[in-house]
């Protein structure tokens, strides 16, 4: 038996296998148990099979994987059809040489950030026939060496690749020349290249990310004296073809490229008008109308602080359902020791303060709605403390 290197029980009605049915066989190079009733596959059957390259389990009734599989000379493992509906983080960890996964046809739902982290060497990935509504963070980090990407069949797809504009030298309204980089949120299932595009339509340069990268490296765009806004405007899914049998097919489908939100360079930050005047906080709350005191436009962000001039500092504040939350959760405010308090943001652009014992005069940031009107007209401030100091912003 040890002779053997490959075994093929396909159709073969079996309802399990067990690590001691494949002693002996240490020489296999393929396993195939396709097509049989099988609900799970044992991680001490590898250990029996040092040598195993491919092994097929499609077709089954495999629920989840279990704890420890691994299996380093491993390059194929076939998982099509079966009845998964979790991937744990660090499932796939222990199968470095990978270069052929197949998880089509099951029911996985989500999948976790950096799963396929540990596979550097996949060349082609099967996901399609899936429930994946969206697509983790970092998800196609580390695949370098992806050729082939099927995401089709899933409920979320097509799924878009959002090419983000950041500035890796600096704020964007520094002084330029300014080093402009394009992020995928995904990362890059294949290199991505786009071309920085100004309002006028005119090209200020190329970007791109390297197949397996989040980040690409940094384009340098002149600063010409006035503010620029750039959009990077992506190349389409490649449309290289892959065979599959008698059938040609796109090498990568399920999903597309899209641009994202544009970046503008060496313009002026928020400034403000005025100081606002000393306020004596007279019971719990004090509201303070902000909009008039800072140029800026909507979508721009915006930093404001507070600091109370009273030394002897102020009482616990009251718990409260945070503001702009969701869910259920409180937040506990902090002894106000130092006499200061840090005002942060809700998604309805009101800030609202929150004791801290540490220096609260960190600012807090503040995006104003341009779909709210009434949000950007009449921004307010609520200090929430039960404090006999005066204060000022």
């Amino acid at each position: 038996l040890s002779r053997w290197t490959s075994l093929r029980l396909r159709d073969a009605g079996m309802e399990r296998l067990r690590g001691e049915d494949l002693l002996g066989l240490s020489g296999l190079l393929l396993l195939d148990v396709s097509r049989n009733r099988l609900p799970a596959f044992p991680a001490a059957a590898l250990a029996a099979l040092p040598n195993l390259w491919s092994l097929r389990l499609a077709d089954n009734r495999i629920a989840a994987l279990p704890a420890g599989l691994e299996h380093p000379a491993l390059r194929l493992l076939d998982l099509s059809r079966n009845r998964l509906t979790e991937l744990p983080a660090n499932a796939l960890s222990g199968f470095p040489g990978l270069r052929r996964l197949r998880l089509s046809g099951n029911a996985l739902p989500a999948l976790p950030g950096g799963a396929f982290a540990a596979l550097g060497s996949l060349r082609a990935l099967r996901l399609d026939g899936n429930a994946l509504q969206s697509l983790p963070p970092g998800l196609f980090a580390g695949l370098g060496a992806l050729e082939e990407l099927h995401l089709q069949g899933n409920p979320g797809a097509p799924f878009t690749l959002t090419a983000e504009l950041t500035r890796t030298d600096a704020e964007p309204w520094s002084p330029g020349p300014a080093a402009i980089a394009m992020r995928l949120d995904t990362g890059a299932p294949f290199t991505l290249r786009a071309t920085l595009s100004a309002p006028d339509g005119a090209a200020a340069g190329e970007v791109s990310v390297p197949a397996g990268a989040t980040q690409g490296p940094p384009t340098e765009v002149p600063d010409g004296g006035a503010p620029l806004t750039l959009t990077a405007r992506p190349d389409p899914v490649p449309d290289t073809l892959c065979e599959q049998g008698p059938l040609d097919v796109p090498c990568f489908s399920g999903f597309a490229t899209a641009a994202g939100e544009p970046l503008t360079l060496y313009k002026a930050p928020p400034q403000a008008t005025a100081p606002l005047p000393e306020q004596t906080l007279d019971g719990d709350t004090l509201r303070l109308p902000l909009a008039e005191r800072f140029t800026a436009a909507p979508g721009e962000a915006l930093t404001y602080a507070a600091q109370s001039s009273d030394p002897s500092g102020g009482e616990r504040p009251r718990r409260g359902r945070r503001p702009g939350g969701r869910g259920r959760g409180r937040r506990r405010g902090h002894r106000n020791r130092d006499g200061h308090g840090r005002l942060r943001a809700d998604r309805n652009a009101h800030l609202h303060g929150a004791g801290h014992a540490a220096d609260a005069r960190r600012p807090a940031r503040l995006a104003l709605d341009p779909d709210r009107p009434r949000a950007i007209e009449h921004p307010w401030a609520t200090l929430a403390f039960r404090s006999r100091g005066p204060w000022s912003s």
